[in-house]
């Protein structure tokens, strides 16, 4: 049994009882149960306004953090570049032109096939890199060998032709 009278804030008024009665009471506010219990439920309040609020997390940002991620830790393997692709501008990208490099390489007998979109990195302005049938490493994950890169912001996997003239021998 509670040491005091509590009234509920929503309790009808009557003409009976003591004024102090038809109101909450402070005691029961400054309770040190209640008071945890009204801070849990203010934290978990903005808690889900910040989830909610949250803003979809930048497509482009995504991309920088997988490529960091392979030049990191990602297996070097010898692939070669297949087509080139520019695609016109959608929805999702106004504006910009994509470029995409599809390469392969093959990992324990099974080979491979990805593309990467190459528009916004430095090397997109190299056509003489990107040029289908030319040697490349790609670099790649060993637990997932689908996620791969042949160009990074501070790497790449492209080969001149007079590179690979000159390991040739030629």
């Amino acid at each position: 049994m509670l040491p005091y009278a509590v009234t509920p804030a929503f309790a009808v008024s009557s003409s009976q009882g003591h004024p102090a009665q038809k109101r909450m009471n402070i005691k029961f506010i400054l309770d040190p149960q209640n008071l945890a219990l009204m801070s849990i439920g203010l934290v978990a309040i903005l808690a889900a306004v910040l989830i909610i609020l949250q803003r979809k997390p930048n497509p482009d940002a995504v991309e920088a953090r997988r490529r960091a991620l392979l030049v990191r830790s990602g297996r070097l393997v010898d692939g070669s570049v297949i087509d080139l692709y520019e695609q016109p501008p959608h929805a999702n990208a106004p504006g910009r032109t994509q470029i995409l490099i599809v390469y392969q390489y093959e990992i324990a007998g099974v080979i491979y096939e990805c593309s990467q979109e190459i528009g916004l990195l430095p090397i997109s302005q190299e056509p003489d890199l990107l040029q289908p049938g030319l040697q490349c490493t790609v670099r790649y994950l060993p637990h997932n060998p689908y996620n791969s890169i042949v160009v990074a912001e501070n790497w790449t996997g492209l080969h001149t032709r007079i590179s690979q003239t000159k390991a040739a021998g030629g």
